[in-house]
């Protein structure tokens, strides 16, 4: 009897955990990378990874309350557990094509003399690996960008990041207080066509630029994804 409680009772605490790290994902992820160093792609797997196998210790233990002769061998009760378990992370947290490889659609910004005189001279172009920026204060990507930033600025500080913005002041701030932790200095454009023909008409928009000013890559929606920022967090000067 006692043993039937202890399996039981294991058998919760397994399925329990594999289900509370799928719940939370993201704060799992943000531990493993900014903790324990490991890659945000890899931390992704890794992750999905462990929901699977406490799944499985789930199934072993469900087995044990079986009698003998009803007992599947350990290699089934894996193969068992590993279509739910994985099942398990993807209901809760879903894959997404843009998750994973480096996406660019090649868009190039070249005219920064332009955009020096656009942002009132505030921002002031030198040759550097850096990152710009164009964001909207009513686009939700933009906000998980703006926090994406500040992950990957805590990873890699000596990269600059660039926010420009054609908004009011006081949602700027706003904005940039909540979701970028206050580590950014808002850049503001002159007009509405001045951010448009800088930014192109997705948002974000956000280019990472090299040493020699050439866009490298260019992100627009939800494509600053894992791969993306393993790549920034990459980076030297």
């Amino acid at each position: 009897m006692k043993k039937t409680i202890l399996n039981a009772t294991l058998i919760l605490i397994f399925f329990a955990i594999a289900t509370l790290i799928s719940l939370q994902f993201i704060a799992v992820l943000e531990f493993l990378v900014l903790q324990l160093s490991f890659g945000w792609v890899f931390g992704t797997i890794f992750i999905r990874l462990f929901v699977m196998i406490f799944f499985i210790l789930g199934v072993l233990q469900f087995l044990l309350l079986l009698p003998k002769e009803k007992r599947l061998k350990d290699y089934w009760a894996i193969l068992i557990g590993i279509g739910p378990g994985f099942l398990l992370s993807f209901a809760l947290f879903p894959i997404y094509n843009t998750d994973y490889g480096m996406l660019n659609d090649d868009l190039q910004i070249s005219n920064f003399e332009q955009l020096e005189a656009d942002s009132y001279d505030s921002y002031q172009h030198v040759d550097e690996k850096k990152v710009l920026a164009f964001l909207d204060i009513g686009c939700g990507h933009c906000r998980e960008a703006c926090y994406k930033f500040t992950l990957i600025k805590e990873q890699n500080p000596d990269l600059p990041f660039y926010l420009f913005f054609y908004n009011d002041t006081v949602y700027v701030e706003d904005f940039v207080a909540t979701y970028g932790d206050n580590q950014f200095s808002p850049y503001y454009l002159k007009s509405n066509e001045s951010f448009i023909n800088f930014a192109g008409f997705e948002f974000p928009s956000i280019y990472y630029v090299d040493e020699s000013s050439t866009s490298i890559y260019h992100w627009v929606g939800d494509e600053l994804n894992y791969t993306a920022m393993d790549y920034l967090t990459g980076l030297k000067q």
